[in-house]
């Protein structure tokens, strides 16, 4: 039921095919990937699994915003790896930045107990 929904909804009847097609005509240029990985670090460090990348759900979504794109998303291994580390970097230089600039710096954490004992 819910997957002929979904087939329904993909249906070239559902989506303007003018700009589809033109989105699959778009070329993907080295520096452009680059900025979308990176995104996509960002995107996949804020509480989602990794392996989101790998589901085919999320490959569809992406083929659907950027054709390109959808052919070289990187491995949840890349971006456990060698994105997360640049993304880890460049974090880590605008803390320092902000530090070295201000005299006065307060910490607020937010977190919380669950029932466990265990801090989110």
């Amino acid at each position: 039921m819910i997957k002929d929904i979904f087939v329904h909804l993909s249906q070239p009847s559902a989506l303007s095919s003018d700009s589809t097609s033109q989105k699959e005509n778009q070329t993907l240029n080295g520096e452009t990937k680059k900025n979308i990985d990176m995104k996509l670090a960002n995107f996949s460090i804020a509480l989602y699994s990794l392996r989101l990348v790998e589901s085919e759900a999320f490959k569809e979504f992406v083929k659907a915003l950027n054709p390109s794109y959808a052919s070289v998303i990187p491995c949840a291994k890349a971006l456990s790896g060698s994105l997360l580390d640049q993304h880890f970097n460049k974090c880590s230089t605008t803390i320092n930045e902000i530090l070295e600039s201000h005299t006065n710096l307060t910490l607020l954490s937010d977190g919380w107990t669950n029932i466990r004992g265990v801090i989110s």
